[in-house]
Protein backbone atom coordinates (compact mmCIF):
# COMPACT_ATOMS: atom_id res chain seq x y z
CA UNK A 1 0.00 0.00 0.00
CA UNK A 2 1.34 3.25 -1.13
CA UNK A 3 1.04 6.91 0.13
CA UNK A 4 -1.68 7.46 -1.98
CA UNK A 5 -3.96 4.68 -1.00
CA UNK A 6 -3.75 5.14 2.56
CA UNK A 7 -5.05 8.87 1.83
CA UNK A 8 -8.08 7.14 0.48
CA UNK A 9 -8.11 4.68 3.14
CA UNK A 10 -8.17 7.73 5.40
CA UNK A 11 -10.81 9.70 2.99
CA UNK A 12 -13.09 6.07 3.06
CA UNK A 13 -13.35 7.42 6.99
CA UNK A 14 -13.53 11.09 7.10
CA UNK A 15 -15.25 12.28 3.56
CA UNK A 16 -13.86 15.72 4.73
CA UNK A 17 -11.00 14.22 3.83
CA UNK A 18 -11.68 13.35 0.23
CA UNK A 19 -10.73 16.90 -0.58
CA UNK A 20 -7.59 17.38 0.85
CA UNK A 21 -6.73 14.02 -1.07
CA UNK A 22 -7.55 15.54 -4.60
CA UNK A 23 -4.83 18.06 -3.37
CA UNK A 24 -2.56 15.69 -2.15
CA UNK A 25 -2.66 13.24 -4.65
CA UNK A 26 -3.08 15.95 -7.68
CA UNK A 27 -5.59 13.68 -9.67
CA UNK A 28 -7.83 15.39 -12.06
CA UNK A 29 -11.59 16.16 -10.79
CA UNK A 30 -12.78 12.47 -13.13
CA UNK A 31 -10.31 10.90 -11.39
CA UNK A 32 -11.75 12.16 -8.00
CA UNK A 33 -15.67 11.62 -9.30
CA UNK A 34 -14.42 8.09 -10.70
CA UNK A 35 -12.42 7.30 -7.18
CA UNK A 36 -15.54 8.65 -4.90
CA UNK A 37 -18.09 6.45 -6.88
CA UNK A 38 -16.24 3.59 -6.20
CA UNK A 39 -15.72 4.40 -2.56
CA UNK A 40 -19.66 5.05 -2.02
CA UNK A 41 -20.63 1.55 -3.42
CA UNK A 42 -18.04 -0.30 -1.11
CA UNK A 43 -19.57 2.19 1.96
CA UNK A 44 -22.99 0.43 0.57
Amino acid sequence: MDDRDRIWEYAFIFEDTLIFAVFATKITPFQFVKVFIITEVKIK
